[in-house]
């Protein structure tokens, strides 16, 4: 898998992801103006079931980070007002 560093602003919501398959779960995504989508994790958190980015959904961000597919591993953000 290869990842390419990137900087990406967009809406946070969470939705389910992978619907009908094995891996089908709730995750939170990034959606750019764009309607590209990412599933979000944090560098240092876990892959699935991070709760601490439960607090970013309805919000609007800016991230940096690395992204490979539909997935972006993010190292910060910040949240638009």
């Amino acid at each position: 898998m290869d990842f390419e560093r990137v900087t990406i602003t967009g809406k946070v919501t969470s939705e389910r992801t992978n619907i009908g398959s094995k891996s089908e779960c709730d995750a939170v995504v990034l959606e750019t103006d764009e309607g590209q989508k990412f599933v979000l994790q944090r560098q240092t958190g876990p892959s699935y079931g991070d709760h601490a980015l439960d607090k970013l959904v309805g919000e609007k961000i800016t991230t940096s980070g690395f992204a490979s597919g539909d997935t972006l591993i993010m190292e910060d953000w910040k949240v638009s007002r």
